[in-house]
């Protein structure tokens, strides 16, 4: 599906004419990242002697995308451990600790998409104000920001990750608090319907939501014809930052 150079224009000077523009992380500043978790889970799991092949039935790859962020990831991860090998809530910090450190490699890997560093230095120039919501662990945002060094640059502190707040439409809440913004006044990029569901429940307008329908979570393409059901919560859709620079 192409988009007419009419309606790319529309979401650029919708974006470049609101006070802030707020972005998801996953699969929008990046390639998502749940194959790397994925490995991860694999690698705690044959770390206490479980084979992989046991429990993926059992939790498949809506564990995996789950698991990204803190609050979902211990309960699946643990709950599994526990039924086969009796690894209690008492070994969270360990466990949580050889996931992140299995993980951590291949995150200092990943690099921003295509267009990403070119749009977060036009807004910055231009005087917007941008904050990162994201369901990812902070530890997940911290090592890809160590190789890419545009995120800090553009965010700054401005960054609410899924060890801060339950429900993502209570981390776009906080970021309206924050950055003292009307939710009207601000724009949102999201790459699933989850997300951009959350920031419209959180008052930010259909109209200042910009929804990338290739970055979403591998469970969402399946589940909604290619993740296309982003599009349902947001006016402007592409399928790469890359074509608002």
């Amino acid at each position: 599906m192409k988009l007419k150079t009419a309606k790319i224009i529309d979401a650029r000077e919708m974006l470049f004419t609101r006070e802030g523009v707020y972005f998801d992380f996953d699969g929008v500043l990046v390639n998502p990242t749940d194959g790397i978790f994925r490995d991860a889970y694999y690698q705690v799991l044959e770390r206490y002697g479980i084979r992989p092949s046991v429990l993926l039935p059992a939790y498949g790859l809506a564990a995996f995308c789950r698991a990204k962020n803190a609050k979902g990831f211990w309960p699946t991860l643990v709950h599994g451990l526990n039924e086969a090998n009796g690894i209690g809530p008492e070994d969270h910090d360990e466990v949580m600790e050889m996931m992140i450190r299995f993980a951590e490699p291949k995150l200092r890997a990943v690099r921003l998409k295509p267009g990403v560093a070119q749009l977060l230095g036009q807004l910055k120039d231009n005087g917007q104000q941008l904050g990162l919501v994201t369901q990812a662990m902070e530890s997940t945002v911290e090592a890809v920001a160590s190789v890419n060094p545009e995120i800090e640059r553009a965010f700054e502190d401005r960054i609410i990750t899924g060890d801060d707040l339950g429900p993502k439409e209570v981390a776009y809440w906080n970021m309206l608090y924050e950055m003292g913004h009307d939710a009207t006044d601000v724009a949102f990029i999201e790459d699933t319907k989850g997300g951009a569901r959350s920031a419209r429940k959180a008052g930010i307008p259909k109209e200042n939501g910009v929804g990338v329908i290739n970055g979403g979570l591998l469970k969402e393409f399946v589940k909604d014809c290619c993740g296309l059901s982003v599009m349902k919560h947001t006016k402007y859709h592409v399928r790469s930052l890359e074509e608002l620079v």
